[in-house]
């Protein structure tokens, strides 16, 4: 997606939070809300299990419980480079911008 205007390749992780939180969201960062998107459906359908990413063992056990048998994952698609990086008042200001979204990630219990 290299020079896409949805590329992703020239831009901080700190530039991309404040994007987000633009108004007009440009094409890189309009990745929509994971509170929404979990939100019940009109037909009833909704979410039983929620799990963070970073919580292998927690989803790990979970299939391993469902399936009855061991599994196991390779690491790919791994990234490369530092670790994303997010201005303290960067981050102030999404806490109180997107407080649905924290609440939702403040809610999902881990296995750690």
């Amino acid at each position: 997606m290299y020079g896409s205007p949805k590329s992703t390749a020239q831009i901080s992780f700190d530039e991309f939070i404040l994007a987000y939180m633009r108004g007009d969201t440009p094409p890189f960062a309009n990745v929509g809300s994971q509170a929404r998107f979990l939100e019940p459906r009109p037909n009833g359908t909704k979410i039983d299990h929620l799990f963070r990413y970073e919580d292998v063992h927690g989803w790990r056990g979970f299939l391993q419980g469902r399936f009855a048998q061991e599994i196991t994952f390779e690491r790919l698609n791994v990234s490369s480079g530092p670790a994303p990086e997010l201005l303290q008042k960067t981050e102030q200001r999404f806490r109180s911008k997107m407080a649905e979204e924290f609440e939702l990630w403040d809610s999902i219990e881990t296995s750690s």
